[in-house]
């Protein structure tokens, strides 16, 4: 009786200071963490004392985006695709879902969007289940349809693949605010392009790579612009 008073207690005293030291240093997931956006989330997270672990499955994600990092006390990089079942991590207090913002996918469309869609219902489920709290980084530009869009193969290609898998994840985190009452957030971001992006991997990217390169510059709509 009085070892299972004493390690009752033992159990009560771990959890309180289990949630003392999550107050004073909580622990954030930052999904697509070796991209040019979620990189730069890392590093704000850890310099207000956050325990970061980055996940990244280096389909677009940048080694040399979280080189610096390896060895920080507080910094964790695991390799893994979310969209697969997260096991043996410590339980988030925030979660940061900051994939497929920084590249227009060429190929596998199809691929890509369901990607999308998986990740972020993976993520949210395991939100709802923490009691969490969620950030989805979206696209300004989903509810953009191109202006000479004639017939539905228009509407194909990787930027509107990456648009609708954004749309769909929106879906769904509005669904697990009302559904789950999780608390989240959803940001939309512009065109986007910073030093830690390829050029080819956004629209805006592609702007400056065709003029650094002296080529015709892409346009969204039915005109090519000609650099001087």
């Amino acid at each position: 009786l009085i070892r299972g008073v004493f390690d009752c207690g033992r159990e009560k005293e771990m959890k309180r200071l289990d949630i003392l030291s999550e107050r004073l240093h909580p622990i954030a997931w930052v999904v697509g963490g070796a991209g040019g956006l979620g990189s730069y989330v890392v590093e704000i997270l850890l310099s207000l004392g956050v325990r970061v672990i980055a996940i990244d499955n280096w389909q677009f994600g940048i080694h040399n985006n979280l080189r610096h990092l390896i060895g920080h006390s507080n910094f964790r990089l695991i390799d893994h695709d979310v969209a697969k079942p997260l096991v043996s991590l410590p339980r988030p207090n925030y979660v940061f879902h900051t994939a497929f913002m920084d590249q227009e996918v060429s190929d596998h469309h199809l691929a890509s969007l369901w990607l999308n869609v998986a990740s972020t219902q993976q993520l949210l489920q395991i939100t709802a289940r923490n009691h969490s709290r969620f950030l989805l980084a979206s696209l300004e530009s989903i509810s953009d349809v191109p202006a000479n869009a004639q017939k539905i193969s228009d509407l194909s290609g990787g930027f509107m693949a990456a648009k609708e898998g954004k749309r769909a994840a929106e879906g769904l985190t509005a669904d697990f605010v009302v559904s789950r009452r999780i608390d989240a957030r959803i940001v939309r971001i512009g065109d986007l392009y910073g030093p830690r992006m390829m050029l080819s991997e956004t629209p805006l990217g592609k702007i400056f790579k065709a003029i650094h390169y002296k080529k015709d510059i892409p346009s969204n709509g039915e005109h090519i612009v000609k650099p001087l």
